[in-house]
């Protein structure tokens, strides 16, 4: 009820109060809990999102940040190389202006 209360406020990632750290919690007691591991993967896909937005806005520190939390989060995958790839072309593009 409180990653639900947590998602609905946006309170996805980044602190202790959180739906990620709330889905965390009910893993830990009950890791085949179906509800919890969607809606880890679903803050991890939201992190995803969230580094390509700032990838766009020329934020790379803060993209790779968010990368890293998401490879943390998904444990990698096609979105996370797609995105790492996406980063780094970026990041070196904006180096040879």
């Amino acid at each position: 009820a409180k990653a639900e209360v947590a998602v609905r406020e946006q309170r996805f990632y980044g602190g202790p109060d959180t739906a990620l750290e709330y889905y965390r919690r009910v893993t830990a007691i009950d890791p085949d809990n179906s509800t919890a591991k969607v809606g880890i993967t679903n803050v991890g896909n939201k992190l995803v999102m969230d580094a390509n937005d700032r990838v766009s806005a020329g934020e790379f520190d803060k993209a790779r940040e968010l990368l890293g939390m998401a490879k943390e989060v998904l444990g990698g995958g096609t979105m996370i190389e797609d995105l790492e790839s996406h980063l780094n072309e970026k990041e070196s593009a904006a180096q040879n202006i």
